[in-house]
């Protein structure tokens, strides 16, 4: 009785094993599968290399595509020369010194005086300037737009970002095409009858590139002389060029001399002295919108009220749309330090004296643009 009893055990013992070895290849599969799901869902969702394009100094430019942020992305690679540094190759791609760190970052660079070396190649990412073109005797602004705005490239752009294999029988009336643009991605239609090319024809026009080099660069194109450098900018890059031809209002704000200046179609209305932040990392750069104004602003880290003499937020609040603060963390207002004004002083926003800052309220409107640069 007791061996059958042993026996019995061993022989559920053994079922349990067997069990458990069948599971185990299951349960890996399934981890293993789990795995890669959460890995892409982690992942960003960005296009492989649409297209490569060598520029005239011999650096490649590459085309992609963000899909989840509907965002064009282009890199640049740059051959390091002797003598320059981070902060040269930063005003080099994008006119500021703000980047450097960035490209450090991109290029896993930790120590610049050690891993920056004549010879290396570094990736510009979404640069502000994609290239230095040195004019030749014959060319024009257009043979120049040409070589770098080409429909042949944007059209393989397109058709790849929207999944198309054969552009004569995947395009069809009524499908949607995304067009990324100088100014933002944009939603497309299909016409009947309408091709991918005439679609690329239609929205993308090299001529639109040619005046933005024109602007960028304050030429006259009719009087281009050989031996200039031109600065190819990046089309979807435009943001300040788009925003003083597109808004009635907009105000730039120059840190390099504590300015603030507002104009009124492309005409300059008025400027004042103003103070920004104590390091040049503080105020933000860039092109953003007033989200929203407010009156005798309460100071909420102190809990100082609107009217109250020690606020330091003044009579007027402007508050910035900068990603991810909702208007609240930046902002233009006025102070109750007015020795502070045209000194780095404040914690990142922008101060004005009161009467000016009040001034500034009563005449721009909520969603006009603000640019603020180096």
């Amino acid at each position: 009785m007791t061996i059958s009893q042993g026996n019995n055990s061993y022989q559920r013992r053994s079922t349990k094993c067997r069990s458990i070895y069948v599971l185990i290849p299951i349960f890996t599969l399934l981890f293993f599968n789990l795995s890669i799901l959460l890995i892409q869902a982690s992942s960003p969702v960005i296009t492989r290399d649409i297209s490569d394009y060598r520029l005239e100094n011999g650096s490649l430019v590459n085309f992609s595509f963000n899909k989840s942020l509907r965002q064009p992305i282009i890199r640049v690679s740059h051959k390091v020369m002797p003598g320059e540094t981070l902060y040269s190759i930063s005003r080099r791609y994008f006119n500021s010194n703000e980047f450097a760190q960035r490209i450090a970052q991109d290029n896993k660079i930790l120590k610049p005086s050690v891993d920056l070396k004549a010879g290396n190649l570094l990736i510009i990412s979404n640069p502000k300037i994609i290239d230095v073109y040195k004019v030749n005797a014959g060319d024009t602004v257009f043979s120049i737009t040409q070589q770098y705005f080409n429909r042949e490239w944007y059209t393989s752009y397109v058709q790849y970002i929207n999944g198309i294999n054969n552009p004569s029988i995947d395009v069809k009336a009524g499908m949607k095409l995304l067009l990324p643009s100088a100014k933002a991605t944009t939603v497309y239609t299909v016409q009947p009858g309408e091709t991918l090319f005439k679609v690329v024809s239609t929205n993308f026009k090299a001529a639109a590139y040619q005046d933005l080099i024109i602007k960028y660069n304050g030429i006259n194109p009719a009087a281009l002389k050989s031996g200039v450098d031109i600065k190819i900018p990046n089309p979807f890059y435009t943001q300040e060029v788009a925003a003083k031809k597109s808004y009635n209002y907009y105000i730039e704000i120059d840190k390099s001399k504590n300015t603030l200046t507002l104009f009124k179609n492309n005409e300059l209305v008025r400027s004042f002295m103003v103070a920004t932040g104590k390091s040049k990392k503080l105020t933000p750069v860039g092109t953003f919108k007033i989200a929203n104004k407010i009156k005798d602003p309460w100071y909420s880290p102190k809990s100082i009220p609107g009217k109250d003499p020690l606020n330091p937020l003044g009579t007027r609040w402007l508050g910035l749309d900068v990603p991810n603060t909702g208007g609240t963390k930046y902002g233009i207002h006025g102070t109750n330090n007015p020795a502070s004004i045209g000194k780095y002083a404040s914690l990142g926003c922008i101060r004005m004296n009161n009467r000016d800052v009040q001034w500034l309220y009563d005449h721009v409107p909520v969603g006009a643009v603000v640019i603020i640069k180096n």
